[in-house]
Order: C-alpha cells, then structure tokens, then sequence
C-alpha cells in the first residue's frame, strides 16, 4: 500500500493545470514510479491475459474473413451487409494481430526490466483506430438492421452495396486519420482521449437508442403477427418470416446486454478519470479500472464474431459444408442449401 506522501504526490501531479498537458509517457512514468510493485504485478497480470486473448480474437475473426472469401456456396459475397461484417471482423483481427501483442509486450517488458520500452501513445493511437471502427461498425449493423425492418420491401433499394462501401471506407478512412492525430499530438494525450471519448459515447448511444427502436418495433410487428396467426389470416410463409422476426427480437436483446456488460467499466473509468478529482489520490483505483477497461475492450472482439456473425445461418452453412464436402452427400447439401437461400421477405445478413 503507498503511503500518504505518495498519495500526495500522484494527486499533485494530475492536477488540473497539468492534467490536459500530460504525455502518455508521463502518466505512465507516474503510475510506474509512485505503485512500483503494484505497476509491476498489473503488467504482468494483464500482459499474460492479452496474450491469451490475442490468439482467441485472431481465431473467432480470421475464421469470419476466411469464410466470407472462401464461401463455396457464394451465400455471403452475395449480401451486401456482409461487407460490413467482414469490414468489422478485419478490424477485430487487426486487433488481434497488431493491438493485443503490441500492448501485451509493452506490459510485460514493464514487468521484466521495470521500465517503459517505448512511448505509451503509440499504443494508445493503434487502440483509437481499431476498437474505434470496431464500435462505429456495430452502429452500420444497427442502421442496417433498422432500415430492414421499418423499410422491409424496399430494403434491397435503400442498402445498397455501393452505399455500404462508401460507408465502410470513409469509416476506416476517418479512424486511421484520428489514429495519425492520436500519435502526433504527443503531449496532449488527456486532450485526445477525452475526444475519443466522447464520440465512442456518442456511437454507443445512438447505437442503444437504434436497438431499442427496433425492439419496439418487433413487438408491435410480433403482436399484429400472432392476432393474424390465430385469426388464420396469414399464409405459411408470413407465419415463417413472424418467427424469424421473434428470434431475431431476442438475438438483439442478448446483443444489448453483452454490450452494456462490456461497454459499463469503460465509463467507470471515464468518471474515475475526468470527473473524480479525489480518485488520483487512490492510483490502485485507476490501476485496477484500467486493467479491467482493457480486458473487456479486447474481449469484445472477441465476442463480437458470435454475436454477430456466427449466430447467422449463412455463416455456419459455409462451415458445414466444409465438414460434410469430404462425403457423397456435398451435392445434396449444396443443392439443399441454394433452395433456402432468398424469399421475398428475408432482410436478415
């Protein structure tokens, strides 16, 4: 436990005059001279999870890409909100394959040698570019999915696979702007995280707000669905396409409750860091606030290929192929496959 006088001290240097001039190398350098043992036991504990977690995000995404490219039933390059899927799945693989390392390195060279290897801002420029398209493509996945049940018939029209590829592209063209923005304003590491920030809280917001308009929506279609199916008004394929609705009304609420269980400690730390001046007298408190952001932000792209991928038809229909093409039964199957793929009413990925 740090003493009083280093309380202090850490409270002295985050101070409001200081606060927004702060490099990450010197918050950094801070947390590490005045918790000393504690800095060191955190890197070593949270370099061994992203180590972990690395290998798992690289897996559950590079499998969604590899499927998308490789599908031998030509399903999914068919559709174009897949290229969102896809686009996000890249950015959760780069996460995988560049972020999680980097920063799991950086942590555990700390733990090694007791000092930082390189500047702390590098890091944080690599997470603003891929957990910040990472967050903005799960809100093209809601606008996508509020277009195909408030517009159903005229889907197809509206989402386009050209409006989608504008979208993709200036998304990624605007984080990695932001990213650059990221690393060459060194010393105003507050000021850019708190602008970061900021409009993640605006994506995620909107983003809410879009799903529960939607959720409204499925119930007010559910219970016209189940008068008309009890009046014996509607023909097999409607009663069909009213189940598809329901289960796709709980899939978005499991959605929901995924992303608030990921998204909350993120804000926690925000308040701790910008709003609550006594918690710098408490370093172990933002120490430990931080480790527990960075695991769930990791974390979420690792769920984000099951809960938005893999939970798809489509998806796992590649997969099954691949198991069964080794069997007489692959024409069969591909044959079966084909037959389900459109209907008039099918708006889903």
């Amino acid at each position: 436990m740090i003493t009083q006088g280093l309380k202090e001290d850490m409270a002295s240097i985050f101070n409001h005059s200081d606060f927004w001039y702060m490099s990450g190398v010197g918050a950094s350098s801070a947390l590490l001279n005045y918790l000393g043992k504690h800095m060191i036991t955190f890197s070593w504990i949270q370099g061994v999870i992203l180590s972990v977690l690395a290998p798992m995000i690289i897996l559950s995404n590079g499998l969604v890409v590899y499927a998308v490219w490789k599908d031998p039933l030509k399903n999914l390059r068919n559709a174009s909100p897949n290229f969102i899927l896809q686009s996000m799945a890249v950015a959760d693989l780069l996460v995988g394959l560049v972020l999680s390392p980097v920063d799991a390195y950086w942590l555990l060279t700390i733990a090694v040698s007791e000092k930082l290897p390189f500047s702390f801002h590098a890091i944080y420029s690599l997470s603003t570019t891929f957990l910040g398209a990472s967050f903005a493509h799960v809100l093209l996945i809601s606008i996508d999915r509020l277009c195909a049940v408030f517009r159903p018939l005229r889907y197809k029209a509206i989402v386009t696979r050209r409006r989608i590829n504008l979208a993709v592209t200036l998304l990624w063209v605007y984080f990695i702007c932001f990213g650059i923005a990221t690393f060459m304003i060194e010393n105003s590491f507050f000021v850019t995280s708190f602008v970061f920030i900021v409009q993640t809280f605006l994506f995620l917001n909107i983003n809410f707000c879009l799903y529960l308009v939607i959720l409204y929506r499925l119930r007010k279609n559910n219970k016209l669905w189940q008068k008309r199916i009890l009046e014996d008004s509607v023909r097999v394929s409607q009663k069909i396409y009213a189940d598809k609705e329901a289960r796709f009304a709980k899939l978005l609420a499991l959605a929901i409750v995924v992303s608030l269980f990921i998204i909350t400690p993120y804000f926690v730390l925000i308040t701790l860091v910008y709003f609550c001046v006594p918690c710098y007298s408490y370093p172990m408190m933002l120490l430990v606030s931080t480790g527990l952001e960075t695991t769930l932000s990791h974390l979420q792209s690792v769920v984000n290929p099951f809960v938005y991928c893999w939970r798809l038809p489509k998806y796992r229909q590649v997969w099954r192929h691949y198991i069964q093409s080794t069997g007489p039964c692959c024409t069969r199957i591909k044959r079966r496959c084909r037959r389900k793929e459109d209907c008039s009413f099918d708006t889903k990925l």
